[in-house]
């Protein structure tokens, strides 16, 4: 659903009691060599520009908590991460005794939890009370002596509405924000938001935000948000149809070719493509470099998710690279195995043009 008043992107139909959040989760993308740069680099910049250094930083929604070592390492931070899906044994040995893991939500049982600081990384598009939950992280950080810096980062629908990436649209994603709206999302539960900008090759957004200690109606805030347009929203219903037919005419083309289909990446992606399109017959396998996920199966197609060196059993192979930004990646290490296979984008499949040889 689209709200007109403000521009907010969400699921209207989401129920949280059919969304498991818990160890089972898999969801880490540190074995990718490029992730990792990327998050170092973030980690530093974040370090840098606000001294956080020698302090606790809190991360809510911590994962596997990669992010959060990072942050302790670089700034010789110690680090609280609350995720039900963290895994306490997998932490590295050498950063384990600055962290404290809780298996549990951040809420309004840490109030009076101390930190210098709060990181949140894609976790807000996975709360349906966006503003109870801006507003319970609000309260927390008014009462610190030293009102904490705030860094989020989330997707950004305006590239998934620009690019119609269908498979970026998914049930566990219940909340998805342009800048315009993120900014109307924090200020409204009462932040000063210091910045916003694109990252990643402008498939995610980072904020940078403080609490405000002075109250700010909600009515004045509203009046002073710009609405931003709704045309990528509809530019991407009049596209969706003729681009979903065009990725199902390339897939059943490559079969037609004799070529063996492959999605490169076991995640959420994957599944979105495979059950928006109904072509799970057409689709062999997934990879993932994630020894974590290899071995085991999608949800809801069943698929199975293998490691590159399985590829080598597969002569007349195409793979479908499920985030174009891994391509250089990927190829690289396709080429160091020995494996022969035909490398496209998912974004190329949006074209009418012959794809493969």
């Amino acid at each position: 659903m689209l709200c007109r008043s403000c521009g907010f992107v969400f699921n209207a139909d989401f129920n949280p009691l059919l969304v498991e959040y818990s160890g089972r989760i898999e969801e880490t993308q540190a074995f990718s060599p490029h992730f990792v740069r990327y998050a170092k680099s973030l980690a530093g910049e974040w370090i840098d520009r606000h001294g956080i250094r020698g302090e606790t930083i809190v991360e809510v929604g911590c994962g596997k908590a990669e992010f959060l070592s990072l942050m302790c390492e670089i700034g010789d931070n110690k680090g609280i991460g609350f995720d039900p899906a963290v895994h306490v044994k997998r932490i590295d040995a050498g950063v384990a005794s600055r962290l404290t893991l809780v298996t549990e939500l951040f809420g309004d049982e840490q109030m009076g939890l101390d930190a210098d600081a709060l990181v949140c990384r894609h976790t807000l598009e996975h709360i349906p009370d966006v503003h109870k939950f801006l507003s319970m992280l609000h309260r927390w950080a008014v009462q610190r002596s030293e009102p904490p810096i705030v860094l989020f980062e989330v997707p950004d629908v305006e590239r998934i509405l620009d690019e119609v990436a269908f498979w970026d649209v998914f049930y566990e994603h219940c909340s998805y924000f342009t800048s315009g709206t993120l900014r109307f999302a924090f200020e409204r539960a009462g932040f000063e938001v210091l910045d916003i900008r694109r990252v990643y090759d402008g498939q995610y957004l980072v904020l940078e935000a403080r609490p405000r200690i002075a109250e700010t109606t909600a009515q004045s805030i509203a009046q002073s948000h710009h609405v931003p347009s709704i045309a990528p929203a509809e530019r991407f219903v009049d596209r969706y149809r003729s681009i979903t037919a065009a990725c199902r005419a390339n897939l059943e083309r490559f079969v037609r070719d004799g070529k063996t289909v492959a999605l490169w990446g076991g995640g959420s992606k994957a599944v979105g493509l495979l059950t928006t399109l109904d072509v799970g017959h057409l689709v062999k396998f997934t990879v993932d470099v994630n020894p974590n996920k290899q071995g085991k199966f999608l949800v809801g197609t069943g698929h199975a998710v293998v490691g590159p060196e399985q590829l080598r059993n597969y002569p007349s192979l195409q793979l479908i690279v499920m985030n174009p930004v891994y391509m250089p990646e990927i190829a690289q290490a396709i080429e160091t195995i020995g494996v022969h296979a035909q490398i496209t984008s998912v974004n190329d499949l949006l074209t009418t043009e012959r794809l493969g040889s």
